[in-house]
């Protein structure tokens, strides 16, 4: 991906900095979020104040991937999960070879709740996007999260579809799925892990 310089204070001091720099020269904190794992550990304080700052950001400059993936993640984080969306549809259009964007998205559409209590429309549309994450990049845990979302939705509501989720578990094992993967998924989605998934 590449993208244009776009100077911003940082969202953690308010210092001068820009989206070349992963790292605030003053507070050490991320200028960009690129990862999940850097807000999930992050006070509700903190994750707001990066949350506004992106948002800033974006009024000057609403088409940048790196800002919009940033933005996305602390939405996700605050459970904000349209705002998420948005900023990850966004960054997907002008960074549609970032296989966690899919991933993400994937997450957000279920807006915390179990696939089980979707529609048929929005299964279809998070399995989408989670192949078009798995074409880019086959990660043990978009195929888990595949396995997870048609086990919940058609298995448990006696729906027959090909391929079945004991399929896409088995490919998610195959393809190296680690537990803490696992427990770090069913936190995001805010679901507990059914055993039948163990």
């Amino acid at each position: 991906m590449s993208t244009e310089t776009v100077n911003l204070e940082c969202p953690g001091c308010g210092a001068p900095a820009n989206t070349s720099q992963r790292f605030c020269s003053f507070c050490k904190g991320p200028i960009i979020i690129s990862t999940f794992t850097s807000v999930a550990s992050m006070g509700l304080p903190l994750l707001q104040k990066y949350a506004n700052s992106y948002r800033d950001a974006l009024t000057h400059t609403p088409g940048n991937p790196q800002i919009n993936l940033s933005a996305g993640m602390c939405y996700l984080k605050l459970r904000l999960y349209d705002k998420a969306l948005e900023a990850f549809e966004r960054t997907i259009e002008a960074d549609f070879d970032n296989s966690e964007v899919y991933f993400y998205s994937a997450v957000s559409l279920f807006k915390g709740q179990r696939p089980f209590l979707s529609n048929r429309s929005t299964i279809d549309r998070a399995l989408a996007l989670l192949q078009a994450g798995i074409s880019i990049e086959p990660r043990a845990i978009y195929l888990y999260y595949d396995a997870f979302i048609r086990h919940d939705y058609f298995e448990r509501k006696f729906f027959r579809v090909n391929p079945n989720y004991l399929i896409t578990l088995e490919k998610a094992r195959k393809t190296g799925l680690s537990e803490h993967d696992v427990e770090a998924l069913h936190d995001l989605l805010s679901v507990p892990r059914p055993s039948v998934l163990a």
